[in-house]
């Protein structure tokens, strides 16, 4: 739900938009200047950067048992 809002405000802003369509880079910016606000005032960085931490040592944990199996099957 949260999703269809954010599309549907952002379509509603684009189409009601005052400034030529050559703002979006600022508008992102903007956009993601209130998002790190709002993370730092809800202290949900921590989380974040654990799920990111997390994301990244699962990808180097595959990686890693790839070549293992490649070691062990001969093709280094």
């Amino acid at each position: 739900m949260r999703t269809r809002q954010s599309r549907a405000e952002a379509m509603y802003g684009m189409a009601t938009a005052t400034t030529p369509i050559g703002d979006l880079e600022d508008l992102f910016e903007r956009w993601e200047t209130r998002v790190t606000e709002v993370e730092i005032a809800g202290d949900v960085s921590g989380f974040v950067d654990t799920f990111e931490a997390e994301f990244e040592s699962a990808e180097q944990t595959a990686a890693l048992r790839e070549e293992l199996r490649e070691m062990r099957s001969g093709n280094h």
